[in-house]
């Protein structure tokens, strides 16, 4: 598990909403210097192991959860590009409530599964206080996406859709 609750203003993150627009949680809580605890989902596919890497490379990521369908593809991720800080676990996002159960305690979930998740992906970090980024999808499904918006904001969240939509 990630650990703790992001959105709740544990460990110095503050819950913005309410009128109160100044910052996102999260990015408040990477100028604070909290390191991140981050999930990502589909970690086990094609684009996941180079991000992870990276966030391993990072000094604001303190964990991450390995999410993917096929458990030994999240652990040969963990093990290969994760530099100590991931843990891997088999999940199914599509079964319910499955996906929110994993992200408590996470502080962003990017999500590097097929686009047909996206929705469904969003809904569960709602539910479970977590951020949410992702590689994109078809524009029917983006729009969709979009129409998220509000609910993130009013809930202090951040959403950041398509961020592997451009090469390089």
């Amino acid at each position: 598990r990630c650990g703790r609750g992001s959105w709740s203003g544990e460990g110095g993150a503050r819950r913005v909403g309410d009128g109160d627009r100044e910052a996102a949680p999260l990015a408040a809580a990477a100028i604070g210097g909290m390191a991140l605890k981050v999930a990502v989902l589909g970690a086990g596919g094609t684009i996941a192991p180079a991000i992870v890497r990276d966030l391993a490379d990072s000094e604001e990521i303190s964990s991450m959860l390995l999410l993917d369908v096929v458990g030994a593809r999240a652990e040969a991720v963990a093990a290969d590009q994760g530099g100590g800080k991931a843990t891997a676990l088999e999940l199914d996002a599509t079964h319910e409530g499955a996906l929110r159960a994993a992200l408590e305690g996470c502080d962003a979930l990017l999500n590097s599964a097929a686009y047909r998740l996206n929705l469904d992906a969003m809904e569960a970090c709602l539910e479970a206080g977590c951020h949410y980024l992702d590689l994109g999808g078809l524009y029917w499904v983006a729009q969709r996406q979009l129409e998220l918006s509000d609910r993130f904001e009013d809930a202090g969240g951040l959403a950041v859709l398509g961020i592997g939509s451009s090469p390089g």
